[in-house]
């Protein structure tokens, strides 16, 4: 119920007011009806003791039927939501294992696309350390080679000056040097 105050008192609702006295005349009226006969209620006549009395124990067991009916829908209720709350709790439970499950394999999978990295890396590092042995291999027989001939080349012609000329004296005949050349 809405409550307005105005000018220093507590109005409320008209609707409530009129509802709440219905009801309270309806009430008083029924009461004096049962408690009598008709209207002799009101007017003074009414129901013995023992009457009243079953009229209480009816209405006890009314109450006391209706409260076990009531106190049964709410167990049930409670169990029913016991039982889905234990549903939800496996449910959950099996999530989260599902989930760490799945966190554990993520984990080796990512474990072992490093280790394949590493091992395809150190592959190719062996094979391209291969080649580069190799290469420097044909490189360096080359350049030894190469010093060989040098070397032999430089013999050959240190011999050649050596046996040909003389501190300054020239040994060879003059058809060595020039074949065409006639001498007069």
């Amino acid at each position: 119920m809405a409550l307005e105050f105005n000018d220093g008192r507590v109005t409320g609702s008209s609707g409530v007011a009129k509802a709440g006295l219905t009801l309270g005349i309806i009430g008083t009226g029924l009461a004096a009806l049962s408690n009598g006969n008709g209207l002799g209620g009101i007017l003074g006549g009414g129901k013995t003791a023992v009457e009243l009395e079953n009229a209480q124990l009816r209405a006890e067991k009314y109450t006391d039927g209706a409260t076990f009916d009531l106190y049964q829908q709410i167990v049930a209720t409670q169990n029913m939501a016991a039982a889905q709350n234990n549903a939800l709790q496996v449910q959950l439970y099996n999530f989260m294992i599902e989930s760490e499950k799945k966190a554990a394999l993520n984990d080796q999978a990512q474990k072992l696309n490093r280790e394949y990295d590493n091992t395809v890396r150190d592959y190719m590092m062996t094979i391209i350390n291969n080649k580069i042995d190799c290469c420097q291999d044909k490189v360096n027989m080359q350049i030894a080679f190469n010093k060989e001939i040098s070397e032999l080349s430089d013999a050959s012609i240190i011999s050649y000056v050596n046996s040909n000329f003389l501190s300054g004296i020239l040994k060879l005949p003059a058809s060595n040097i020039s074949p065409n050349v006639q001498l007069a």
